[in-house]
């Protein structure tokens, strides 16, 4: 009896999201339970931004973690094999701790405002320095790019920028007229690291790089 590779190839991006929803419950429950009644009080934007900070934080810890241990990480990550996370060690580290800062960060301004979970001071050292780093590390990691990750890079960008700037331009005239209610500015922020990370995956999707058969 043979096997047919595409049910097999189908099974492990199953199971790739199975673990990567295990691995979200396994972050969220606690988190809610240590701060949901601030963020409850709080408003939409503190729950969003704290979201969009969670899902950071899941991508930095599964990429960093694959990325360290190829063997099962090949298993996880969107990856041909070991090998390909041995050749991309410095730049998916890299990619993953810019992950982890800027989850981070989000959650920790999500957390912070009047009597806040966290000091307002904390909060945003925590952004400037998780924006620093990503700064850092996107022009470190800007000279070991092949022109395809360059490409893709540069395209993430304005996708990223396209899909912000209609939703949050029209929202804007819409609540200056008073046709919508004014949004948090938590939801800004929200919504351009949503944006960004959205169009990160567009990005990769357009070059066949989502799904790759495994060996």
């Amino acid at each position: 009896m043979t096997r047919n590779p595409s049910a097999t190839n189908w099974g492990i991006h199953i199971l790739r999201g199975v673990l990567g929803a295990v691995f979200g419950l396994a972050v969220m429950v606690p988190f809610l339970r240590f701060a949901g009644p601030f963020l409850a009080q709080s408003g939409t934007g503190a729950i969003a931004l704290s979201g969009v900070g969670v899902i950071y934080l899941l991508m930095g810890l599964m990429v960093g973690l694959g990325t360290l241990m190829p063997g099962p990480g090949s298993k996880l990550l969107n990856v041909a094999g070991p090998d390909d996370l041995t050749d991309q060690r410095r730049v998916l580290l890299g990619s993953a701790a810019a992950s982890l800062f800027v989850g981070a960060a989000l959650l920790a301004l999500s957390l912070a405002g009047p009597a806040g979970l966290v000091p307002d001071g904390l909060a945003l050292g925590a952004l400037a320095l998780a924006f620093l780093l990503c700064v850092v590390i996107g022009v470190l990691q800007w000279r070991e790019y092949d022109e395809l990750m360059r490409q893709m890079s540069t395209d993430c960008g304005s996708i990223a920028f396209m899909m912000a700037l209609p939703g949050l331009g029209a929202w804007a005239a819409l609540a200056h007229l008073g046709r919508v209610p004014p949004f948090a500015p938590l939801w800004v922020l929200a919504a351009m690291a949503l944006a960004l990370l959205i169009a990160s995956f567009i990005a990769a999707g357009r070059r066949g790089l989502l799904i790759q058969d495994p060996d």
